[in-house]
């Protein structure tokens, strides 16, 4: 006897998640979000505390993990006989912000133990551009920037989803030096 497809079996909700080079896998809707990407995450080998998304067919990222309550059950979240494709998010400098921070530590002489604790917050004052008083005079202060990483090879995501452009739930256009295909 075979398993019967997921638009035979009545009131069941299911979604298709297309992956790395050319996979997929139908997933039930029916469990909380928190089982929902932890299940995704050892599928994608990548660690269950990884910041992991779903994104539909256009795009439009589903935001699973900005949910309050990782307790609510993924139909809520997501539509059923949906095609979807995993989407990590990390959170790190800018290739540009690394460097500033590297010649930076570089000036200074790299990090050294203090002689007195009055140099200790001297030197913190520095780096974080502050003056004495405590005010900040620098505008180059390093800020994570939120890097998105589709995990579907890059023709198959083409060929499946042509009109496939990363955006926020809100419908905000997500900039292309901060997408990384696999």
């Amino acid at each position: 006897m075979t398993a019967p497809t997921p638009a035979v079996v009545e009131g069941a909700q299911f979604i298709t998640v297309f992956y790395g080079q050319d996979e997929s896998v139908i997933l039930n809707l029916n469990c909380s979000a928190r089982h929902l990407c932890d299940h995704l995450a050892n599928l994608l080998d990548i660690a269950t505390s990884s910041q992991l998304d779903l994104a539909s067919e256009r795009g439009r990222l589903s935001d699973l993990t900005s949910v309050g309550d990782m307790e609510t059950q993924a139909t809520t979240l997501l539509k059923s006989r949906t095609c979807y494709v995993p989407v990590l998010i990390t959170q790190a400098l800018s290739t540009k912000q690394l460097h500033q921070f590297d010649d930076a530590l570089s000036v200074s002489g790299g990090v050294s133990r203090p002689s007195s604790s009055r140099s200790v917050s001297s030197r913190k004052s520095s780096r974080r551009g502050t003056t004495q008083s405590g005010h900040d005079d620098s505008k180059d202060n390093f800020e994570m920037k939120t890097y998105y990483q589709v995990w579907i090879e890059g023709s198959a995501l083409q060929a499946k989803f042509p009109a496939f452009e990363l955006t926020q739930r809100t419908g905000t256009k997500i900039k292309k030096n901060y997408i990384k295909k696999l």
